[in-house]
């Protein structure tokens, strides 16, 4: 059997990140919103583990999700961390601290066919480039490349 994981956030960024990091060790992430609170499917989620979002307040003070903290099932990791600021460095960081969290909750036989956690080789990682600037900068920036 393969660990179902799920995440709970009212970010569709902070969903979107956390599955993309997990994704290639666990396979596909269930993502849920307060919607799903609203209408009963959270009560009944069908995952291994569900890591809830405490960096979202709206999470973090829903009634039914501090409910589900108090049950067995699932197992729950808590996160208080927003994803999306973070340096790629320090998104891997989070990744193999979160899967080591995880598999601390469940039983080996559940990683059998899980890749080991390894940081990608620095030759795949891309340079990003970032130049902000007031309203005279693109003047000054177009000058600049120019020359």
């Amino acid at each position: 059997m393969k660990a179902r994981i799920g995440v709970i956030s009212s970010s569709n960024v902070q969903k979107n990140l956390i599955a993309e990091l997990l994704k290639p060790i666990f396979g596909e992430i269930t993502q849920y919103d307060l919607s799903h609170v609203a209408n009963g499917e959270f009560s009944s989620t069908g995952v291994h583990v569900l890591i809830v979002d405490f960096s979202d307040e709206a999470v973090a003070d829903s009634p039914e999700v501090l409910e589900m903290l108090d049950r067995d099932d699932p197992l729950i990791v808590l996160n208080e961390a927003e994803i999306y600021p973070m340096c790629e460095d320090t998104r891997l960081g989070w990744r193999n601290k979160t899967v080591a969290a995880i598999q601390r909750l469940l039983p080996e036989s559940m990683f059998s066919n899980s890749p080991p956690v390894e940081a990608p080789k620095k030759e795949h990682l891309q340079d990003l480039w970032v130049i902000g600037s007031s309203c005279g900068g693109p003047q000054a920036i177009r000058e600049y490349f120019a020359e």
